[in-house]
């Protein structure tokens, strides 16, 4: 399942490795990002969840254009 899909598919809150998925990354890469702080996240007790609507500003955030 990639991000260009059904945008209804993919919840509002999101596992590391669901994360991973729609960034077409890994959960491991997700788990990294949030220990350096470089995306948000919110704790859910000991769960840690991010936000679609986060992962959208950071890929905007880091895509490069073309020259």
């Amino acid at each position: 399942m990639s991000n260009t899909e059904n945008m209804a598919t993919w919840p509002k809150l999101m596992t590391c490795k669901q994360a991973g998925e729609y960034t077409n990354t890994s959960e491991r890469m997700m788990r990294r990002l949030a220990a350096e702080r470089r995306i948000e996240i919110i704790k859910v007790g000991k769960h840690v969840r991010i936000d679609r609507a986060t992962l959208d500003q950071w890929l905007t955030a880091n895509t490069r254009r073309a020259v």
